[in-house]
């Protein structure tokens, strides 16, 4: 049983799981970007690899109690969680990532943002940031205030855009910061304070797709804005979809064996708080 009454007093119960703080804070998230992302993450294989990537970590490492999903979004990652038996809180500022967790069902459903919610220090069990700290400017300090939050022997579990020399338009449409290697994510993560257990690369298989056709044509013509037609990347060709899931199913084998992937378009990290 998640107590929020313990870990956030200040924070008003609005019936239904809703909790909602006195002030709810701006983040790094462009507008419409929550609805965006609902439209396709039911039927996209890279939401459904990601969540399939993060339960497997949180298999090899177990988190110590609930789970609370920091910057948590629509609630895909946390309802992936629930449905394989984790105790998951969803953190999220924004109202529509916030009706959207709800309508899949997620309590208890926070409406702040970190620092808005002013979490007791060692009260939460293990966090989960999943694709949320590319929007931090102040990558170490929020960090920093994550473990502060963390119970002794907490963990963190994090997910991050890799290699900046995959940088393009897509990542500064996004609210991006920066693209994170492994050794940068690690290093970023010790000087916070924490023991790194482990790092990955993940979507391997996509390290070129990203490098031909966001970074490099960006280097090529002008950068373009992303429209609704984004949506076929989430939602390839029927005759694509099986050698994806095929080299998603794969990639998911060699990492459950205990292996690292060298090249991704993204990186996975598990931290705990010493």
């Amino acid at each position: 049983m998640i107590d929020l009454g313990r870990i956030a007093p200040h924070l008003t119960c609005q019936g239904d799981g809703l909790y909602v703080a006195p002030t709810v804070g701006t983040v790094s998230y462009p507008a419409g970007a929550n609805a965006g992302c609902r439209a396709v993450e039911d039927e996209s294989y890279w939401f459904s690899h990601r969540n399939q990537v993060i339960r497997g970590a949180m298999k090899r490492f177990p988190p110590p109690g609930w789970v609370l999903d920091v910057g948590g979004g629509n609630g895909v990652v946390a309802q992936a969680l629930t449905r394989v038996g984790y105790e998951v809180a969803l953190l999220e500022p924004g109202p529509h990532g916030v009706a959207a967790a709800r309508a899949r069902g997620i309590r208890p459903v926070i409406q702040a943002t970190l620092d808005d919610a002013a979490l007791r220090p060692g009260s939460v069990p293990a966090i989960g940031l999943f694709d949320v700290l590319e929007h931090v400017e102040n990558d170490g300090a929020f960090l920093v205030r994550l473990r502060e939050a963390l119970a002794p022997r907490g963990r963190l579990f994090v997910t991050v855009p890799a290699f900046a020399w995959l940088w393009s338009s897509a990542d500064a449409h996004a609210g991006h910061f920066r693209r994170y290697s492994p050794r940068s994510l690690e290093r970023t993560l010790a000087t916070s304070g924490l023991s790194v257990e482990h790092t990955s690369c993940f979507f391997a298989f996509l390290t070129l797709p990203v490098l031909a056709g966001r970074t490099l044509r960006d280097r090529l013509q002008p950068p373009r804005v992303p429209n609704g037609d984004d949506d076929a990347e989430h939602l390839p060709s029927r005759w694509l979809r099986p050698p994806i899931a095929a080299m998603a199913a794969a990639e998911r084998t060699w990492l459950a064996r205990g292996h690292r992937c060298l090249v991704g378009s993204s990186v996975i990290a598990v931290a705990r708080r010493t």
